[in-house]
């Protein structure tokens, strides 16, 4: 390796330098080779010097196991591993390795004891000074059951009382999958959690067909009581907490125990079955989408106020969600119906959420998919219910019809008239005949609507238009999700002039934009876009505009 007076840098650029330069850098000498070799090398030092901290931070950030890290230090070694008739035999016989590879799976084995009762090699100062320059980098880890429990308690422990503290000091976002029945959460977090974390994900995954296997149950069972036993600790140690996760078949018990242990510090709790919450007073927001819900007496009590709840589930599991909760102060409600729903659940649902929340919600959202085909029933029937949420500001309504369904959108005149508060308006959903009517019957009743996107668009004579009084309106977005091509006898320069003089704030680019965005917002694929008479309107529109501005400029 080339000597450090040559290089002028650091010892982390060394390590990359070192099998990259020429073997003859290694020698002593003066010929005209060796020193045009190492003013180059010296000036690649000092290039590098200035972006590698740059570097190092983006490739630290997030590691996925933390034995990434461990093998900064020599002493942990590798021994690969080849299979034969006659049964394994390693490629290293030397006693200092700490893990065994098998092709590119590494994991620890059963060998002697008195491998790991400590480290085979003493460890420098130098060489842990530059282990703790990566781990102070690292801010996302991601953690499992790498290597038997009792070897990975060992290894972290000695490493962390060399550094004395934990092993990555500033880290922020800590992940926790625990699969397969060797994982312990008592190997792991004493040694990886810190002062400064701010998200904490727990996922326990157990294989669909073990789940009913008594093993499985008992691996829960441990899995809980180690939760139980290390809430105190996190919640001691992790003052700064602000995001709880618990994804998988936790006990009960076990999550109420870690809640409440955070239930100071931990304003957000995601994916947790609500049943096993209690009662920690600064959860404002909750996110809940897991297919099961435990209301047993003794675990179901009910939640403190929420400004935010976002829910997923069938019709019934959603009701008896909404029976915990307190929702005087929400502020933000996403419904998510995961099964085919009957549009009169539906409504019987919607009815039971308004009248809880008719007073302070300012955005909803609703999607679900509907099993009829009864052409009497209509979308403004369903969300009928709605009327009552006279502070609504952004409501957005998804509704899935079956395969060749149709469904009429109905008269939303009197609906609307219950959210004189209300902005934005996405009805995603139905189908119109008069589309331009019911564009004229929302924006009458709702004076500080500014986006307007309806399943579809329609012309029909201007005769037959009612505008109830209105002349003026600042909507800035009208979508239609699709539409007719135009047709030769359609004046658009008419229904052009006319939407201008209404709607003089109207954005023209944005409201072409509205189908894509709908499509982007459902998660589907980018579809050719199909030019309807909305987007020969607005071309009109824009073209009228422009007329106007050359006027005034002359």
């Amino acid at each position: 390796m080339a000597p450090h007076s040559i290089l002028e840098c650091d010892d982390i650029l060394i390590e990359i330098f070192q099998y990259y330069h020429p073997k003859y850098l290694q020698g002593p000498g003066d010929e005209p080779e060796l020193k045009v070799a190492r003013n180059t090398l010296a000036c690649s030092a000092r290039v590098c010097k200035a972006f590698l901290p740059h570097a190092l931070d983006k490739l630290w950030w997030r590691i996925d196991k933390i034995s990434i890290a461990l093998k900064v230090l020599p002493a942990f070694r590798a021994v690969y591993v080849k299979r034969s008739a006659r049964g394994e035999k390693y490629t290293d016989d030397d006693e200092e390795c700490i893990y065994v590879c098998r092709g590119s799976h590494f994991s620890l084995r059963h060998l002697s004891d008195t491998v790991f009762q400590h480290l085979q090699r003493e460890i420098f100062p130098s060489e842990l000074h530059r282990f703790c320059q990566y781990a102070d980098k690292v801010r996302e880890l991601h953690v499992s059951g790498e290597w038997r429990p009792e070897m990975q308690t060992l290894v972290l422990g000695q490493v962390a009382k060399l550094i004395d503290g934990p092993l990555f000091p500033c880290v922020e976002s800590l992940v926790c999958a625990q699969r397969g029945v060797n994982a312990k959460l008592t190997g792991i977090f004493p040694f990886v959690i810190s002062p400064t974390l701010l998200r904490l994900a727990l996922h326990l995954a157990v294989p669909d067909e073990r789940r009913i296997s008594r093993q499985a149950f008992n691996n829960e069972e441990m899995f809980g009581r180690d939760l139980d036993g290390l809430s105190p600790l996190i919640a001691a140690t992790c003052a700064q907490i602000q995001q709880v996760a618990l994804v998988g078949g936790w006990c009960p018990f076990s999550m109420a125990t870690l809640i409440d242990a955070c239930n100071s510090a931990a304003p957000l709790v995601n994916y947790a079955p609500i049943s096993t919450l209690l009662t920690p007073p600064n959860i404002i927001q909750l996110s809940d989408r897991t297919s099961w819900i435990q209301l047993d007496a003794d675990v179901a009590r009910p939640l403190p106020p929420l400004r935010r709840l976002e829910l997923a589930g069938s019709v019934s599991i959603i009701s008896k969600l909404f029976a915990l909760c307190d929702l005087s102060m929400i502020q933000f409600l996403g419904l998510q119906f995961e099964s085919k729903t009957e549009p009169q659940s539906l409504r019987a649902c919607l009815s039971d959420i308004a009248l809880k929340v008719s007073t302070s919600l300012q955005s909803l959202q609703i999607q679900a998919t509907t099993t009829t085909l009864d052409l009497n029933i209509t979308v403004e029937r369903v969300i009928f219910p709605l009327r009552t949420m006279i502070t609504l500001r952004s409501l957005r309504i998804y509704i899935q019809l079956p395969a060749k369904g149709q469904c009429q959108l109905g008269e939303l005149h009197s609906i609307a008239q219950g959210w004189p508060a209300l902005e934005e308006l996405e009805l995603h959903c139905g189908s119109l005949s008069r589309s331009l009517q019911t564009l004229f019957d929302i924006v009458s009743v709702c004076p500080r609507l500014r986006v307007l996107v309806l399943p579809e668009i329609k012309l029909f004579p201007l005769s037959e238009l009612r505008v109830h009084g209105l002349s003026t309106h600042p909507l800035r977005i009208a979508g239609f999700d699709r539409g007719d091509v135009a047709k030769p006898d359609d004046d658009l320069r008419q229904v052009a002039v006319f939407l201008d003089s209404v709607f003089p704030e109207l954005d023209v680019q944005n409201s072409m934009r509205s189908q894509r965005s709908y499509m982007k917002s459902l998660l589907i694929p980018t579809v050719p876009e199909l030019k309807t008479v909305l987007n020969d309107i607005l071309e009109e529109i824009g073209q009228l505009r422009r007329e106007r501005e050359r006027v005034h400029a002359i």
